[in-house]
């Protein structure tokens, strides 16, 4: 492949991760609050601020699975259980990431960008 074609997947990749982030967000606070009767607060952005957060930190390489775990971490573990908007005592987005971070296997991906040729000896 040459090298227009990653970067077109790349980018392509990228965007596929950050709507999915997003949407994973907001579709878990808005079930949640139905679930538990809550007030529906999705239109104040904060769901939205979360996945894009969360993407920003992950690598571009890791697997969909990994950002749904940490949409879940922290929109319904971190911000919900917590109390909602204004209540949590940690951001979201970055206690998800410290949790993927303490745990090697989801912290890190072994999808690699270069080839071992492509290294200095």
């Amino acid at each position: 492949m040459s090298n227009d074609c990653h970067y077109l997947l790349f980018c392509w990749w990228s965007l596929v991760m950050v709507v999915v982030s997003i949407v994973a967000c907001v579709g878990l606070e808005f079930s949640f609050q139905k679930i538990v009767h809550k007030q529906v607060t999705i239109s104040d952005y904060s769901a939205v601020i979360t996945g894009w957060l969360l993407f920003l930190t992950l690598l571009v390489t890791a697997p969909l699975w990994i950002l749904l775990i940490g949409d879940f971490i922290a929109i319904i573990v971190v911000k919900q259980l917590t109390g909602g908007i204004d209540r949590n005592w940690l951001n979201p987005a970055v206690a998800a990431r410290v949790l993927f971070t303490m745990d090697h296997e989801l912290g890190h991906t072994t999808t690699r960008c270069c080839h071992e040729s492509d290294a200095i000896s």
